[in-house]
């Protein structure tokens, strides 16, 4: 399906799993993502988010926050914060970038807070996410790119395996580091069809 004009498109604003709340960042979210990142998270989210993992000012922070949640009521990208429905806790996001429209491409990613890692969260709120991408997007095919040195690669490629998704290939030295080093991206994907007929599909 060619989306021609993406504001046809019905975008909820709240998307729900069985243990969490997934929806885009409100202003004021900024000062709840400061504390996750002073929480021990700085390293750990270096690599994923740059300038904003390493900042000390809260306004810089928010004003990102706020410039993500315009992204998303424009349909530029979709990320959205995954909060515990029990504890109201901020544990991790989702980003969802549309690499084309017109063939129903588009490239997903994700986070866990450090102290929220071994709990399922992201496998949950991914599978959600996924629902809304082939849904509410009209996807066709969604792409994982994970980076090979990553400090987290192997959790990485394991969610994605556990969300169904079925290894494509390496792509070799694409990616240039601080230090003048080259590595590699695996790609990961999924398509509409496959996912519909998997279990983790129809049981949310």
């Amino acid at each position: 399906m060619i989306i021609e004009d993406t504001s046809e498109l019905e975008i909820p604003d709240v998307i729900e799993t069985k243990r969490f709340i997934l929806r885009p960042y409100q202003e004021g979210d900024g000062q709840m993502f400061f504390d996750m990142l002073e929480h021990d998270n700085r390293d750990h989210l270096k690599e994923l988010l740059g300038l904003v993992a390493s900042s000390d000012e809260i306004e810089f922070v928010e004003k990102w926050i706020c410039d993500l949640g315009k992204d998303w009521k424009d349909h530029d990208r979709f990320v959205m914060g995954i909060w515990s429905k029990s504890t109201q806790d901020f544990l991790g996001h989702i980003w969802i970038e549309p690499m084309n429209w017109d063939s129903g491409h588009f490239e997903i990613g994700w986070f866990v807070d450090k102290n929220h890692q071994g709990k399922g969260i992201i496998t949950e709120a991914t599978i959600r996410a996924l629902i809304f991408i082939f849904n509410n997007l009209n996807a066709h095919k969604v792409t994982v790119r994970i980076r090979e040195n990553g400090p987290y690669a192997i959790k990485s490629k394991n969610i994605a395996e556990r969300c169904g998704f079925i290894y494509e290939g390496l792509l070799r030295e694409t990616i240039k580091l601080e230090n003048g080093d080259y590595t590699s991206e695996t790609y990961y994907g999924l398509l509409k069809s496959e996912f519909v007929s998997l279990e983790i599909y129809k049981s949310m």
